[in-house]
């Protein structure tokens, strides 16, 4: 594989694992990544628009990733973001944001608060992916 496109992956897994934990992954996971999807070439040429995309404007993931989930849920950028998922799953520093937790009463408002600004993204993603997919 060419250094541009190892470069590409570490920088995609980078972006995914902030979106996905707040944190930029440690280099063996980014190495995890661009391994996984070394000879997995993008297709469709309206994912490798949408991860071009996502390569120069990072905090449109989450949009895109909610749009995909209703428009394209076979999508390689969703292809993707869950290997980034799977990898970041098993680290020993990440496990944790993964697991269930006793709650209080008072997260049920977090959550439909959370689950509105959720459904706000995925119509502004369903917005980009029809933009930027095109």
């Amino acid at each position: 594989m060419r250094a541009r496109d190892t470069e590409a992956l570490y920088s995609e897994a980078t972006i995914f694992g902030k979106y996905l934990v707040g944190d930029t992954p440690p280099q063996d996971a980014l190495e995890l990544y661009a391994a996984a999807n070394a000879s997995k070439k993008v297709q469709a040429a309206a994912d490798q628009r949408l991860l071009s995309f996502i390569h120069r404007n990072p905090w449109s993931v989450g949009m895109i990733d909610g749009g995909l989930n209703i428009v394209n849920r076979q999508s390689e950028v969703r292809r993707r973001i869950y290997v980034m998922f799977s990898i970041l799953e098993t680290r020993p520093e990440h496990h944790e944001k993964f697991l269930s937790k006793e709650r209080g009463h008072g997260y049920l408002l977090s959550v439909l608060f959370i689950g509105a600004f959720g459904l706000v993204k995925s119509l502004l993603g369903i917005a980009l992916v029809k933009v930027v997919g095109k």
